[in-house]
């Protein structure tokens, strides 16, 4: 099959976030590797955990960019929210019970993009290595002042350290 994507009736139509597809069959143009990022106004654009430090506790450091366009109930300009960050052991078994679960205040500028990050400490973490693939997930969860779910962003990452002493490759110490 081919995809017909006709943005004449998706502009004509004036309904906030439709977009409208036809399929036709036969002779014509087709695509390839082509995703849709459906976004709101206010977003996670981007976001990743790396380990700063391991030992019997991890500092788990999560760095995120947050990006705001139209902004409607600002104060003073800015948009007023909070970051849930939730970890949650993921692999080899999911669990559901998170490891860590905390919100964090944040402020938003129209047509910019902002900076997030936060050091997390996680007891006892289950180390990856290559016999013990373990891993978490990290669910950040935006929400509005009033603690309406806004968007989220969904990753995944292993705790480990490594380094390099007299030319020895250590990993995990």
């Amino acid at each position: 099959q081919q995809l017909d994507l006709d943005i004449t009736d998706y502009l004509l139509s004036n309904q906030p976030n439709q977009l409208m597809l036809r399929l036709r069959g036969g002779k014509g143009w087709q695509l390839n590797k082509v995703w849709l990022d459906l976004t709101s106004p206010v977003h996670v654009q981007e976001a990743f955990a790396y380990t700063e430090s391991l030992t019997d506790t991890a500092v788990l450091n999560i760095q995120a960019k947050f990006r705001a366009e139209q902004i409607a109930n600002t104060v003073n300009g800015r948009w007023q929210g909070r970051v849930n960050v939730k970890i949650t052991p993921w692999s080899p078994r999911p669990q559901a019970d998170p490891v860590f679960n905390e919100t964090f205040p944040i402020t938003l500028r129209a047509y910019k993009t902002e900076d997030f990050s936060e050091q997390i400490l996680l007891l006892n973490p289950k180390k990856w290595t290559p016999d013990n693939p373990n891993l978490y997930k990290v669910e950040l969860s935006l929400l509005d002042s009033k603690g309406q779910y806004v968007d989220a962003y969904v990753f995944t990452t292993g705790v480990r350290a490594l380094s390099q002493e007299n030319g020895i490759f250590h990993l995990n110490g």
